[in-house]
Formats: C-alpha cells, sequence, structure tokens
C-alpha cells in the first residue's frame, strides 16, 4: 500500500495555531486523501516520499494545511452585511482537494505526451494504389506537378 507523502509532523509546521487532537486526525485523513490525489493527476510511481519529487511532497502539505484552515469551505462577504456561505468549489467543498493550477502542477510533473504530436503523413499518390482507380493526372498551368483529378464522365 501507498504512503502518506507528507507526516503528519511536517504538516503541523504549516499551521500557525494550537492543533487539537481531533483536528490532527483530520489533517492525518486529508494527509492520506491528497497524497492519493497526487498519486491520481501526477505519477503512480510516487509511492513513497523517497521517491517523489520535493515540490510534489511540499504541494501535498500546503494543500492539507489549507484544507486545515477552513475544513468546511466557508467564505465571508462583508458587502452589506456579514454573510457566511460555502465558497465555490462544488463537490470538493467541504473536503480536502488541489486547486486547479496544483493539478495542472501534478500533470506537469508526469511528463509524457504533452500537447504537440506527430502525426504520419502520406502525399497523395505516392504510394502504389494510393490514386483510386478512375483518376488520372490534370496538368496544372505553369507546368508544375499533375494534379489529381476524378474523370469527365464522374460527377463530383
Amino acid at each position: 500500500m501507498a504512503e502518506a507523502l507528507v507526516s503528519l509532523e511536517d504538516a503541523l509546521k504549516r499551521c500557525d495555531w494550537e492543533v487539537t487532537d481531533a483536528e490532527k486526525s483530520d489533517l492525518q485523513e486529508a494527509i492520506l486523501d491528497l497524497s492519493e490525489d497526487a498519486r491520481t493527476y501526477g505519477m503512480p510511481s510516487w509511492t513513497h516520499p523517497d521517491r517523489t519529487p520535493a515540490q510534489i511532497i511540499r504541494l501535498v502539505g500546503r494543500a492539507a494545511a489549507r484544507y486545515l484552515k477552513n475544513s468546511h469551505g466557508y467564505t465571508t462577504s462583508r458587502a452589506a452585511d456579514e454573510t457566511v456561505s460555502w465558497s465555490d468549489v462544488g463537490p470538493d467543498a467541504g473536503g480536502a482537494h488541489f486547486t486547479p493550477s496544483e493539478i495542472e502542477a501534478l500533470r506537469s510533473y508526469r511528463g509524457g505526451m504533452g500537447a504537440i504530436a506527430s502525426i504520419p503523413v502520406i502525399g497523395w499518390g505516392t504510394r502504389e494504389g494510393a490514386v483510386p482507380s478512375g483518376y488520372h493526372y490534370a496538368p496544372v498551368e505553369g507546368g508544375g506537378k499533375p494534379f489529381p483529378w476524378p474523370n469527365e464522365s464522374d460527377v463530383i
């Protein structure tokens, strides 16, 4: 089974208040959840802190401490009156989660295929049988290479 990527002691260092035993238990569960999420978004091979990039370990620690600071996902509005409500994180409200930018950072460590790909291309008529039967080559103005064209009897 995979281990937590951050120790409870390391995550507690990010908390600037006296953490209760109940909060410690909640923090430990958040660390386990976030460690599993980091493996899902990043690399499944990150099973132990010794085999995980230091930036990922810090990312899990920051997200766990952020969760503990506001585990219910509340926001406060002070427009006309003071209103407490849940934030717009949707189904992640009340649970430990990574922000979209943190998820992007996790994915960037995955490596592999990015947004650029190589696609094989075969030119028309460069292989035997590549030009369908019934086609002929029409001359091109200016003396360029002839262009494949259907027979005059074919409907275009």
